[in-house]
């Protein structure tokens, strides 16, 4: 659809364009046929894909049976990009702030948790300690921590697990080392490009 792109993210899709082919599950308002050649014709359709400052996808707005009955002019559409600009601002405030109160959350934990974990008087302690921290405060569903002696690492605390049959009683350290190489890491959020 990059060729039916008028404005950045604003696609204008007529009843013709393929893009449509692409859908499952499209609306179809039933409309009047008109001899207008600028008339809106029931498979028009109007799009804007809502993108953060780094690109990555927010939303999508779909719009459909203008009043007016017309299909939209450049400046309509400038005016629905300003629009929309304005919603892609105000998404990504929300979601920043978001994530602050959950950063704060976190950190708020981490420093309430800190003299209990200090206070623990061995590791086995420690780690169960732990695992009540992150299940379910840090919001994962199960925990498991291997300490290592030698080169094995041996499963010593568990948590959220029904049954710990399907953990490895211990695991080598060279193995768990070659998952945790550096181009096997993912980032947190993946960005991917519109149509």
């Amino acid at each position: 659809a990059e060729a039916e792109q008028r404005l950045p993210g604003v696609f204008f899709l007529s009843e013709e364009s393929p893009f449509w082919n692409d859908l499952d599950d499209v609306f179809t308002p039933d409309l009047a046929e008109s001899q207008d050649p600028n008339a809106w014709r029931s498979g028009d359709g109007l799009l804007v894909f809502l993108s953060d400052s780094e690109g990555a996808p927010l939303g999508l707005v779909s719009m459909d049976e203008p009043i007016e009955g017309r299909r939209p002019t450049d400046d309509d559409l400038r005016l629905v990009r300003a629009v929309c600009s304005h919603a892609e601002q105000a998404l990504e405030s929300a979601r920043r702030a978001e994530a602050a109160a959950e950063n704060q959350r976190i950190l708020s934990l981490l420093l309430g948790a800190s003299p209990a974990l200090s206070a623990c008087a061995t590791t086995g302690e420690l780690m169960s300690m732990a695992g009540e921290i992150v299940v379910p405060h840090l919001g994962f569903e199960r925990f498991a921590a291997y300490l290592v002696a030698d080169e094995t690492l041996t499963l010593s605390a568990t948590r959220g697990w029904d049954d710990t049959a399907s953990l490895s009683m211990t695991l080598s350290v060279s193995a768990v080392e070659s998952l945790l190489r550096p181009d096997r890491g993912q980032t947190r959020r993946s960005h991917c490009s519109w149509p």
